[in-house]
């Protein structure tokens, strides 16, 4: 099974799947899987929303499932302790855990994650940025673009210069969570291995950022190597 790539039968049965969900979250009475937002040979993930007695909406959490080659799954170096986990965390999961813990501005805030060890699966609970991604805002420019090509739209430049701070700034702080070995150099450090339009996220806008409170705030999820 580890070997098959994720389908959408698969993703049909994770959307309906409660049985990792949060049980005691204030004020939600039950959750709803929600649309699909990627799906991948080695990763899957949607939105899930919590609703109170009234059905109205009150927790919004992205979950994305992640397949682990074996070979990947069984090599200790892969692992890191962690106090109160018997088995430990991942690597990746280990490297998210401290950049959000460290600063969630431009990371995908991380809230929690499940192991599930006979599947070799890793479940990863983040927020959820509610204007998708920039691959879809680019997407979506250029359809429009191709359909009114006497009048083309553009993004704002603040904006694409707000992204690319931001994307410097989230390499920077991956770069700088490196662990030391007792010779003082680097083990390990942070680094996106598939930094790409899709996989940058967009959140609400931050009324704090005064140049920039209008425009959505870009986020990645942070991958380890």
């Amino acid at each position: 099974m580890a070997a098959n790539s994720f389908n959408q039968t698969d993703f049909t049965a994770f959307r309906h799947d409660k049985s990792f969900l949060p049980t005691n979250t204030r004020g939600v009475q039950r959750w709803i899987g929600g649309y699909q937002l990627g799906l991948g040979g080695q990763g899957m993930v949607g939105p899930w929303v919590g609703v109170n007695s009234r059905n109205r909406a009150t927790k919004r959490l992205a979950i994305k499932r992640s397949r682990i080659p074996a070979s990947v799954w069984r090599a200790q170096r892969n692992w890191v302790p962690h106090a109160g986990i018997a088995t430990g965390v991942p690597i990746g999961t280990h490297a998210h855990m401290l950049l959000s813990a460290h600063s969630d501005r431009h990371f995908l805030k991380y809230i929690d994650h499940r192991i599930e060890a006979q599947e070799q699966q890793v479940l990863t609970f983040t927020e959820f940025c509610s204007h998708g991604s920039l691959g879809d805002v680019l997407d979506q420019l250029r359809r429009f673009n191709i359909a009114n090509r006497e009048n083309p739209r553009h993004l704002p430049e603040s904006w694409l210069w707000f992204i690319f701070e931001a994307l410097a700034r989230a390499n920077v702080d991956m770069a700088s969570i490196g662990q030391r070995s007792d010779a003082g150099e680097i083990d390990h450090f942070a680094v996106h291995c598939d930094l790409k339009p899709d996989n940058v996220f967009l959140a609400e806008p931050d009324p704090h950022v005064h140049q920039h409170r209008f425009f959505p705030i870009p986020k990645v999820l942070p991958l380890i190597r």
